[in-house]
């Protein structure tokens, strides 16, 4: 870098050019004049700016100074703080005239200690002579260069999922929590937790604020001991680390027993009742609503416009098993479909639950006896 004084300012860096070449920077600054100021500073940019270094090791330069000239250079990696080769604060390194850009005569940097892609250079040109200044032509920076950096991670995070039951039917028992893990590194880590209502989390034990460590591959977790069911079950898993790596979590599933409906007596004659029941195993506190529709249109409003054989839904009940009767008509007698759905205080319904039933009509076809019957000591029939 060509760096003149004149006129006690310094005389322009009117072109500055900055080439990588063998691990090491050049600069080259062209400016004329005849007559100098008697002192100027030049503070360079980030030398290292984008690489990956281990370690920052020497500084090489060629410069030129003549007799009443001097050059003096101090080093930083925050562009505030500045020191000398040596580490001292505010103090300088005397520059001397000749080529020491080779690494073994550059100005070792070492006992600084210094990484990473920060380095800043400040050099200060005196005179006492203003026809004539010193002349810094070239700097290099030897570095030991590192390798990019491996893809970092937060070190914690956690997933709350959606209500994975929703809309399916589901009675009896949630039986379990089915994952698959296919990468579980060093220093990482899965938990689970589940939940009914989003609010209190519990592991597969059914201790409050437990959880289940996950491991690698796939896996079943029994949840037969929450003894849920119901339309509601959430999962909550926490992933962990170092910031190096992260666990993969590919799949999770419900294992669970499937809504199952019945009617009776099956068949039924016209004009007496038929009742319809669920048999639900445990049943939430805020209680369920049941409706047996004519047609697959059933929403937590009730049947739809298909119409109803009947509902049980003028409150919601709490107990195991939930039935309403629907009395036969005339105009039921042959095979009758039907669908069940039961709905939560939260507006989840179960999908269809299908069925169907057989009402007959209330007389029998008579029998003729031929041939009559005869009674013995009284009267003959025919």
């Amino acid at each position: 870098m060509d760096l003149k004084i004149k006129n006690y300012k310094i005389k322009n860096l009117a072109i500055f050019t900055a080439l990588v070449l063998l691990g090491c920077f050049r600069f080259w600054s062209l400016a004329e004049a005849t007559e100098y100021y008697e002192s100027g500073t030049l503070v360079s940019k980030n030398l290292l700016i984008s690489q990956y270094v281990n370690s920052i090791d020497s500084l090489g330069y060629n410069a030129t100074i003549p007799a009443n000239t001097s050059l003096k250079v101090q080093f930083s990696q925050n562009k505030t703080s500045w020191y000398s080769s040596a580490g001292v604060l505010n103090a300088w390194d005397t520059l001397s005239d000749g080529d020491y850009l080779s690494a073994g005569d550059a100005i070792d940097l070492s006992g600084l200690n210094w990484s990473e892609s920060f380095f800043f250079y400040k050099v200060s040109l005196t005179t006492t002579d203003t026809s004539t200044t010193g002349v810094l032509s070239e700097i290099r920076v030897y570095f030991d260069e590192g390798e990019a950096p491996a893809t970092s991670y937060e070190t914690s995070g956690t997933l709350v999922s959606k209500n994975i039951l929703s809309g399916v039917e589901v009675d009896n028992v949630i039986n379990g929590f089915y994952y698959n893990a296919s990468s579980i590194p060093a220093a990482t880590s899965l938990r689970v937790q589940f939940s009914q209502d989003k609010t209190t989390w519990y592991n597969s034990a059914g201790e409050a604020n437990g959880w289940d460590t996950l491991a690698q591959g796939s896996h079943l977790i029994d949840l037969t001991n929450l003894g849920w069911s119901g339309l509601n079950f959430y999962y909550k898993i926490e992933f962990s680390g170092n910031g190096n790596g992260t666990p993969v979590l590919d799949e999770v599933k419900v294992d669970y027993v499937p809504a199952s409906a019945s009617d009776y007596p099956d068949p039924v004659r016209f004009s007496q009742n038929v009742t319809f029941s669920v048999e639900w195993l445990s049943i939430l506190d805020s209680g369920v609503k049941l409706y047996v529709c004519k047609a697959e249109d059933g929403t937590s409003s009730g049947c739809g416009v298909g119409g109803e054989w009947c509902s049980n839904s003028d409150d919601f009940e709490t107990g195991k098993t939930i039935t309403c009767p629907y009395q036969t008509a005339e105009g039921d007698v042959g095979s009758n479909n039907y669908y069940v759905y039961v709905c939560d205080s939260s507006s989840n319904c179960s999908s269809a639950i299908p069925g169907t039933f057989t009402v007959q009509s209330a007389t029998s076809a008579s029998t003729k006896l031929k041939g009559g019957i005869k009674l013995k000591g009284g009267t003959k029939f025919k």
